[in-house]
């Protein structure tokens, strides 16, 4: 293995410089290769149409769109809604729009963009230990696929755009922590810190440490410089938020995010407890995490080896996997902590090698972190297997469910108000007024939520104050407010098979005013003859 790896100074192992920089190139064929067989699947069943995995990916474009036309920020034209968790991926959208018109498959695109930007700065971080052009290849290639980076693509979502980002930082943080960042490095990672920020807040969680370990290296310019613009973003979002009477922050990141309920050191310490619980139970991020805290802890005592550099790099992933479990949340396809899994996976392949690098090894380090790492790599394998199956299911469930609700509110609500808890693909193909139970494109129910007042009442105000005859919900998503009201009249339900996208295989049509509810009947009916044939549509009161 020694002889398969080499120090950043002496070139490839193997082979020409030319066949070397070709390694993000296969990496990168393979990479659309799994994207282009994922999305022929997920067309298989939606008819051949494109339907992203997410339904957060229509909130995008719908927010996209208004302000593309001059609508303001929100997915109702001329109401302004902090939904956008991302937003530098709506304002992306939105230019787009504004050019191309709003399409589809503009996210789509972006994300083919960014994967690129992602191999690039995933080959660019790998070259500086690994530079045999097999190995590199296959390591390019197989964190890309741990990621996994084709359901982060066909998601519609900012997460590829993200770990291109969080690449290229790391990349201007390792020049900075060998004190090798002139002005002109100084400012590029200034602009990648801000735009890391602007696309998800949690870019904050690897910004602060990492200019915390540039402070502890004396490195002070960069840390300060980098550490302000980080915070430009979010004084801009809040200074337009503020002014639109919304909240600092974008309302999924309040709604979904996570703070001290008392500020005693007993609440202050349940707090930090609570957090690396949801860390240690985050499935292939725990082993990776716990596997790199057991070879940082290994190498600790050996300060003059070849992993000093990688050994920062395996520290910098630790904290920010603690901050991110302290703060935000982790799960829901994956696709929440794979920035982390990104960083992890390079900082202990950067460490596997600067081990076997030496002249004169010491062999049993080089095999205990070699072994650590297969074992986290394991779960990492086995979470990238089930994703792409996940990935091949998802499109079809979206489009079973999400995109016949929307379908049903354009044929029968359009250009009136309705009710629902997944405001995607109903406020992208609906045409319709769209009241937020769940919060985040609503004020009203937003701030209910937050202040731990929403009742069954809050949602008869919000359906009522907007004319909503009819509530499209998940039940389950609100028995710990107390239900839904009681005068709601359940007309029918729609269930998908193979459920693995929606939050519940069942979604549930409501009539919110009794006197209504025979017309609101005879709509679901009507429409429920439409269905895909492998949607199975009930009638009537629940059984």
């Amino acid at each position: 293995m020694a002889e398969a790896i080499a120090p950043p100074t002496s070139g490839p192992v193997h082979g020409s410089h030319s066949a070397w920089r070709t390694a993000p190139l296969w990496a990168g064929v393979g990479v659309c290769v799994a994207v282009a067989a994922v999305m022929v699947a997920g067309g298989r069943r939606t008819g051949g149409r494109l339907v992203y995995t997410l339904d957060d990916a229509y909130i995008h474009m719908s927010i996209a769109r208004n302000l593309a036309n001059g609508h303001g920020w929100g997915v109702n034209p001329g109401e302004f809604a902090g939904a956008s968790s991302s937003p530098l991926w709506t304002v992306l959208i939105a230019g787009c729009f504004r050019v191309l018109g709003p399409r589809e498959a503009v996210p789509l695109v972006l994300n083919l963009l960014a994967m690129v930007g992602a191999i690039a700065g995933l080959w660019r971080l790998l070259a500086r230990f690994v530079l045999d052009r097999r190995l590199l290849a296959l390591a390019c290639f197989a964190i890309a696929m741990a990621l996994p980076l084709p359901m982060l693509v066909i998601s519609g979502m900012e997460h590829t755009l993200q770990i291109a980002l969080v690449f290229g930082f790391v990349l201007f943080w390792l020049d900075a922590l060998d004190g090798r960042a002139c002005a002109r490095r100084l400012a590029e990672g200034s602009a990648v810190a801000a735009l890391l920020v602007a696309t998800r807040y949690e870019g904050l969680f690897l910004i602060f440490p990492a200019c915390a370990l540039l402070l502890l290296r004396g490195r002070w310019r960069p840390a300060v410089l980098w550490g302000a613009c980080a915070w430009v973003p979010v004084g801009l979002y809040a200074a337009y938020s503020l002014r639109h009477g919304g909240a600092a922050f974008p309302n999924s990141v309040l709604l979904k995010g996570s703070a001290p309920g008392n500020l005693s050191i007993m609440g202050v310490l349940a707090f930090v407890a609570d957090g690396l619980r949801r860390v240690l139970v985050a499935g292939p991020l725990a082993e990776l995490f716990l596997a790199g805290a057991a070879i940082l802890a290994w190498l600790w005592r050996n300060r003059d080896s070849q992993a000093r550099g990688p050994r920062y790099l395996l520290g910098l992933f630790l904290l920010t996997a603690l901050l991110h479990g302290q703060f935000a949340a982790v799960g829901w396809f994956s696709r929440y902590e794979a920035y982390l899994i990104s960083l992890g996976a390079v900082a202990v392949c950067a460490v596997v090698a600067s081990v076997w690098r030496d002249e004169r090894p010491n062999r049993v380090s080089a095999w205990v972190v070699t072994a650590a790492a297969c074992i986290a790599a394991v779960p990492l394998a086995g979470r990238a297997v089930v994703t792409l199956y996940r990935d091949c299911l998802a499109p079809g469930n979206i489009y079973q469910q999400q995109c016949q609700t929307a379908f049903f509110v354009r044929d029968h609500y359009a250009g009136k108000a309705v009710a629902v808890n997944d405001i995607g693909a109903v406020s992208w193909y609906g045409g319709a007024h769209v009241v937020d139970l769940w919060g985040l494109a609503d004020r009203e129910v937003f701030r209910a939520r937050r202040e731990g007042r929403y009742t069954p009442a809050v949602m008869r105000h919000a359906c009522v104050g907007a004319g909503a005859p009819v509530a499209i919900v998940y039940p389950g998503w609100f028995a710990g407010f107390g239900g839904l009201p009681r005068e709601w009249k359940r007309v029918g339900d729609w269930t998908i098979p193979h459920n693995v996208a929606a939050a519940d295989a069942t979604v549930v049509v409501y009539s919110t005013d009794p006197g209504d509810a025979s017309r609101t009947a005879r709509a679901f009916a009507e429409f429920s003859r439409t269905l895909p044939p492998e949607v199975r549509g009930k009638v009537g009161e629940e059984r």
